[in-house]
C-alpha cells in the first residue's frame, strides 16, 4: 500500500506551523518534476542524475550528528542524532536515522521535515513524500515507522544545487533535533 507522494493536504492539517526553512525558502527548482519509478521501495528517481562532481554531499554539524550505515536503507550512509543528543519523538520512532543519499544509483537524499517545510519543499519541486510514509503497518513489517513527513530530495544536478539541498538537510536536523 503506497500514498500519494505529491499532495501536501495531510501538511496542511497539520497544527504544528513552525518552520526551520526561511520564507523564501527553498527557490523553486528549475525543469520539470522528475518521472519516479513505480515502487515505494527502493523509491528511487529515473532521470536527471547528478554528474561526478556533486554525487560527494556531506553535512557537517559534528556536536549532533554522527555518521554510520542507514537502518532505513541497506548500504547507504546515514546522518544520525547522536545517542547523547536529546531527539523528537519522530526521531525517535525512526530510530535516529535523520537523512541518507542513495549512494549507488540515483544518489537523492531523504529527509524528514516539519509539516510546513514538507509543504515548502513539495511546492518548490525539490522533492515528494515516500510512498510509505505514514502507513501505519510498516512498523510491523519492517520494526520502525516512516513518519508522515519522510520524504525524497531529488538528487542534485548540478554544483548550484548543494546549498539549497545542504539548507532543507539542516532544517531536518533542527527540527528532529530536540535542544
Amino acid at each position: 500500500m503506497s500514498v500519494e507522494m505529491l499532495s501536501t493536504a495531510q501538511y496542511e492539517k497539520s497544527s504544528d506551523k513552525r518552520s526551520w526553512l526561511p520564507q523564501s525558502s527553498p527557490p523553486p527548482r528549475a525543469g520539470s518534476r522528475l518521472q519516479m519509478g513505480s515502487h515505494p521501495v527502493p523509491q528511487k528517481q529515473l532521470a536527471q542524475f547528478p554528474d561526478d562532481e556533486v554525487k560527494a554531499l556531506a553535512v557537517r554539524k559534528q556536536e549532533i550528528i554522527e555518521r554510520r550505515e542507514s537502518v532505513l536503507e541497506a548500504h547507504a550512509s546515514a546522518m544520525f542524532l547522536r545517542e547523547d543528543v536529546p531527539a523528537s519523538s519522530i526521531a525517535q520512532s525512526m530510530l535516529k536515522d535523520m537523512s541518507h543519499v542513495h549512494s549507488s544509483g540515483d544518489h537523492s537524499v531523504y529527509v524528514t521535515l516539519s509539516p510546513q517545510d514538507c509543504i515548502k519543499v513539495s511546492d518548490a519541486g525539490w522533492g515528494q513524500r515516500h510512498g510509505l510514509a505514514g502507513v501505519e503497518n510498516h512498523k510491523v513489517l519492517a520494526g520502525f515507522a516512516l513518519s508522515y513527513q519522510y520524504g525524497l530530495l531529488y538528487s542534485l544536478r548540478d554544483i548550484a544545487e548543494i546549498q539549497t539541498t545542504m539548507d532543507i538537510v539542516q532544517a531536518s536536523t533542527s527540527y528532529l533535533h530536540v535542544g
